[in-house]
């Protein structure tokens, strides 16, 4: 099984969708399958805009459910999984890789992903 994953870097202008399957990391423009959130500001902005993830299922962690019941949006979203605890410097591309793998993904594009914690690399 093939899959996408997009990120926000710049690389992302490259990505031209085929029929793999598609994790968008916080909030995209691409349509996807599912979203990966893990922090609380992506959630934040949803509560403006209720159409940011697409009404697509989400893989969220356990940091970010306490933003949804305080915002009273849990019921909104389908979880598809909750990440129990992230390790330091864990991102959202980390947490949809994982994800696929633990779902027999063998072929695992990466879009958007130009560099982590630091100034983009173009």
């Amino acid at each position: 099984m093939r899959a996408d994953v997009l990120g926000n870097g710049p690389s992302l202008a490259l990505y031209a969708p085929v029929d793999n399957f598609v994790i968008g990391c916080n909030i995209h423009e691409h349509p996807v399958d599912v979203s990966v959130v893990l922090d609380k500001r992506p959630f934040l902005k949803y509560c403006g805009n209720r159409d940011l993830f697409q009404r697509k299922p989400i893989i969220t962690s356990v940091y970010a459910m306490p933003t949804l019941e305080e915002q009273e949006i849990t019921h909104e979203f389908e979880i598809w999984h909750k990440v129990p605890y992230l390790e330091k410097y864990m991102s959202a591309g980390h947490v949809a890789v994982d994800w696929l793998i633990e779902h027999d993904y063998k072929e695992i594009h990466l879009w958007g992903f130009d560099s982590i914690w630091a100034d983009t690399i173009e």
